[in-house]
């Protein structure tokens, strides 16, 4: 509960940090933003824990785990600087700019709801093996490394959180005989620090009733307007979708068969509501369930998380909430769930098919070196997109092939993937029809563009052409079989 609520508090932070660098006011981005966000994730949250209920009830089991919810960092920042401010600064209009990323949430919804019906064919047409990696790739690499970096933050507070990780989540060591909860121990201990240091000082400030949500049409108004930025919105709902097959494939693992589509349902619900509700924050599902399940997590602990969440917030101390969970005490626990992730992937995929994890966990480094970029440029007030600033980019980090590699990143890991299982397992035919997917996706820009779009991205379904074309060919090869042993 502590790693749920952690995460989902401190990220809600997140686009107010980038829009005050950017010019937006701070006071709107506050009570615009964080009210509908609680909302949001309160109805997918209790969503899954009602459907981790009824699949405990239909097996008559008592270890059934929940799945895990929370906000989706790369689609609140690619909302925030491709949606929020490009619309700010056109308009000067601090409340069209918020009207608009909410209406974007909203679509980004519908799209989930839409898609739940037909994702049982995304289920039988993708090999576990590379959904499993997309699973990887997305919680162990993106994750991981993306958060690591924030242990740091404070040197001491951070490594002495990382310690207790290593002790009493890696190595199983007791803490006292009471065996006190590891995660409870990794939080307190280091917050105690880090308040004493004076890295960070929590006040209480004033209770104020807040409502969560704003109450306000202009959301719903704006989604004719929020139809131009289809080529963000959608690549983030895909993206979402991708992550939540990710996570019903994990929890497979464990034993818990949670049907993807109601999943994909509960979390469109979920999306539109925080959407309406003033929140351009989307979520999503993390593939979290086999570490938290490791834990002893069942269902109870979703039932709390967002009341807890959803109480802060009218109680007016979500800024409070965030306060308590510093950055280098969250990475330190990220750490430890990044691991975890890792090692179910691992065990999860067959020896012979582990060549395909590999290649799938390096794909997210795109990724991980453009947005941090990105936002940067931004903060400085540069346009990336300029012919100076993308020709410096161009010859210090070759910045046209980071950003074919980071646009659709998790479906490039997912295509990727399937191609090289199918090989593996010699079915050429198969491979070849994952290379033309990888093409069609290409050509109309889903993955290796920034824009959706007839002919978006030319070069690169090209090269997923030539692609299946050579794997296809690999059809008349007559060597032995994986199953000639």
């Amino acid at each position: 509960m502590l790693v749920e609520l952690g995460f989902n508090v401190a990220q809600a932070a997140i686009p107010v940090f980038l829009l005050a660098e950017l010019g937006y006011p701070a006071g709107l981005a506050t009570s615009h933003i964080l009210p509908g966000s609680a909302l949001g994730f309160a109805v997918g949250a209790l969503w899954l824990a009602v459907m981790g209920v009824r699949l405990a009830a239909r097996e008559h089991r008592r270890d059934v785990t929940a799945h895990v919810y929370g906000s989706n960092v790369p689609g609140i920042i690619a909302f925030t600087l491709s949606i929020m401010i490009p619309v700010f600064h056109e308009t000067h209009d601090p409340l069209a700019a918020w009207a608009t990323a909410a209406a974007a949430a909203i679509w980004t919804g519908i799209f989930k709801v839409a898609f739940a019906p037909l994702s049982r064919y995304l289920r039988a047409l993708a090999p576990k093996p590379a959904a499993m990696t997309v699973f990887a790739a997305a919680m162990y690499t993106y994750l991981g490394m993306a958060l690591l970096v924030r242990l740091f933050d404070h040197p001491i507070v951070g490594l002495c959180a990382l310690a207790l990780v290593f002790m009493g989540l890696f190595a199983d060591i007791p803490f006292t005989r009471y065996r006190i909860p590891g995660f409870l121990v990794v939080w307190l201990v280091p917050l105690a620090l880090a308040i004493g240091l004076g890295y960070t000082t929590p006040r209480l400030g004033s209770l104020r009733f807040t409502v969560p949500a704003v109450i306000s049409l202009a959301p719903v108004l704006k989604l004719p307007a929020a139809v131009p930025f289809f080529s963000v919105i959608i690549p983030v709902a895909l993206y979402q979708i991708i992550q939540d097959l990710a996570a019903v494939e994990a929890a497979d693992t464990t034993g818990d068969r949670y049907e993807l589509a109601g999943v994909l349902l509960g979390d469109g619900l979920a999306t539109i509501v925080g959407g309406i509700a003033g929140s351009p924050i989307t979520n999503l599902v993390y593939s979290l369930q086999p570490p938290f399940k490791k834990l002893g997590a069942r269902v109870a602990f979703q039932f709390w998380t967002p009341l807890i969440y959803l109480g802060l917030t009218v109680a007016g101390l979500g800024p409070v909430g965030a306060q308590l969970f510093p950055w280098p005490i969250l990475a330190a626990i990220t750490t430890w769930v990044a691991v975890e992730v890792g090692m179910t992937a691992i065990h999860a995929i067959p020896v012979r098919h582990r060549p395909a994890l590999l290649f799938g966990l390096l794909i997210p480094a795109g990724y991980l070196l453009s947005a941090p970029l990105t936002s940067s440029l931004f903060a400085l007030h540069l346009d990336p997109t300029s012919p100076a600033v993308t020709d410096v980019l161009e010859h210090a980090i070759y910045w046209q092939a980071v950003l074919g590699l980071a646009d659709g990143f998790l479906l490039v890991t997912l295509v990727s993937s399937a191609v090289i299982v199918y090989l593996i397992d010699h079915r050429f035919t198969a491979a070849a029809a994952w290379g033309l997917v990888g093409a069609a996706l290409s050509w109309f820009g889903v993955i290796h563009s920034a824009r959706v779009g007839w002919r978006a991205a030319p070069a690169y379904a090209l090269g997923w052409l030539a692609l299946a074309v050579l794997t296809f060919a690999a059809r008349w090869y007559r060597g032995p079989t994986p199953h000639d042993g």
